[in-house]
């Protein structure tokens, strides 16, 4: 839980993939491209007006939000080590600014989950494929000559250049179908054309503002920015029908207690042909119940789980109650702060119920909770005025947040 650096929000237009596309027809898009092949889509250049920029992407790595907020792996930056090859490491936040002016690129993951714009741009994304994908968005801010080096990865991928210049050296089709694992190949793999790599067969495009390039899992690529570059990348991750399904049989399979347990070991010598047998025969007998589980599994099952995946959590689930300016709380449930130190290293403010963590804030809000542990009953207006900096969107949520802890109850 954190309060946002204060920021003019520019109302943006729904998205969805027929815009990214364009001018390609979308139609043709999915026929011809998708987890097929790349294309390049070209601008105009304010078709991403609004949608993200540079001070936006420093205020979300200051203060972040949601599951991803502690993980070492949200923010990175991107250089070329000693021998001239690709590297990444993990980075704070403070690193930014230093690690930009070497030249390095920053990489910036989950940004949805912290930056009110890209949530309602990715809810758009779900709403127009009406199908149970996760959705990633990540940042790459690069200086001018920096960029990643030679690599595929194991996601498709939409670029959206958003401001700066960078050219793109890319594989028009996937080199692995489906692959497994991301792979940087070292300058011996480059020469041995792991893959079927060859750099001549690369296609070649500076993307520009408004830009989009769309590369498919498995085909390589390379970049460098031609100017200071910023672009996002969206990342789809498709659910299977194996997905879907996997609930479903498992309720099924393991409603039979023999289906909860694996067989014993054989015995100690590879020659207990009786050991093996009895194996071959329990799994025999688990294939034959999953191929009884599979004929009961009806359409109607699966589109259920399909249309409760895509719909989301019930309208009545819970969520951060919406407050008025002209609301009245009051303290609830006995509180305390403190200062501590963030998994990063860096400065938060803690709210804790005896020794459990409530809410980790950004140490700037210090001066928030002192107001608020010494005021007992205020309206929720009031509030804006401990931290005149924030708009009144990110008062009210925070202390919405308060009152679903408990710290707060409306009067």
């Amino acid at each position: 839980m954190a309060l946002r650096s204060p920021k003019t929000v520019t109302p943006m237009p729904d998205f969805d993939l027929a815009d990214l596309v364009a001018p390609l027809p979308f139609t043709d898009f999915v026929k011809r491209h998708w987890e097929r092949r790349s294309v390049y889509a070209p601008g105009p250049r304010d078709r991403f007006a609004g949608l993200f920029d540079r001070a936006r992407l420093l205020a979300a790595a200051q203060h972040p939000r949601g599951a991803h907020a502690d993980d070492p792996r949200r923010l990175k930056a991107g250089f070329r080590d000693a021998r001239g090859e690709h590297a990444e490491l993990s980075i704070t936040a403070a690193q930014i600014g230093p690690l930009l002016a070497a030249g390095m690129t920053v990489q910036a993951e989950w940004l949805h989950e912290t930056d009110t714009g890209l949530a309602a741009f990715v809810d758009d994304m779900r709403r127009a494929l009406a199908v149970p994908v996760e959705l990633d968005v990540a940042a790459f801010l690069s200086p001018e000559g920096s960029g990643y080096g030679l690599h595929f990865d194991t996601t498709s991928m939409f670029i959206l250049q958003l401001a700066g210049t960078k050219r793109w050296h890319y594989a028009r089709d996937p080199s692995v179908a489906r692959p497994a694992n991301n792979v940087i190949p070292d300058a011996a793999a480059r020469a041995a054309g792991i893959h079927g790599y060859n750099e001549s067969d690369l296609l070649v495009q500076e993307l520009a503002p408004g830009d989009v390039l769309y590369v498919p899992a498995g085909a390589w690529h390379h970049v460098r920015a031609t100017s200071e570059s910023l672009h996002i990348c969206l990342t789809l991750r498709p659910v299977h029908v194996l997905d879907l399904a996997r609930d479903l049989l498992l309720d099924d399979l393991l409603a039979d207690v023999r289906g909860r347990s694996l067989p014993e070991r054989p015995g100690p010598h590879p020659t207990d042909l009786d050991g093996r047998a009895r194996i071959e025969a329990h799994f025999a007998a688990r294939l034959d119940g999953l191929r009884k589980a599979v004929a009961r599994l009806t359409p109607t099952a699966l589109a259920d789980a399909w249309i409760a995946q895509v719909e989301g959590p019930a309208d009545d689930a819970p969520t951060t109650p919406s407050l008025a300016p002209e609301d009245v709380l009051v303290c609830g449930n006995p509180w305390q702060w403190r200062r501590a130190k963030s998994p990063a290293g860096e400065a938060v403010v803690q709210v804790m119920d005896g020794d459990t963590v409530l809410a980790t804030l950004p140490a700037q809000a210090e001066g928030f909770v002192q107001s608020l542990a010494a005021t007992k009953r205020f309206a929720a207006r009031d509030a804006a005025l401990w931290s005149p900096e924030y708009p009144w969107e990110d008062v009210a949520m925070l202390l919405g947040e308060f009152v679903s802890l408990g710290v707060l109850q409306r009067a």
